[in-house]
């Protein structure tokens, strides 16, 4: 079973990570304001062209280690 971590993209920016799996990196995500003013989560994944929008940041994760494990 893959080991899924995260780590700020900058050390100075709660809101920009970036998503590991097995210690690589294989996705970013970060908090933005998309169309009609909604706050979100984009996440993507790197190499696989999977990515979306989130509520919260914990559904992201859940988003992206779906996409993840379909790649797989």
């Amino acid at each position: 079973m893959p080991r899924y971590t995260m780590r700020r993209s900058w050390p100075d920016k709660e809101d920009d990570y970036v998503f590991r799996v097995d210690g690589r990196d294989a996705g970013r995500c970060y908090f933005t304001i998309a169309a009609h003013n909604r706050k979100a989560w984009l996440w993507t994944t790197y190499g696989g062209n999977k990515g979306g929008l989130a509520d919260t940041l914990e559904d992201a994760q859940l988003k992206f280690k779906m996409a993840i494990e379909r790649i797989r």
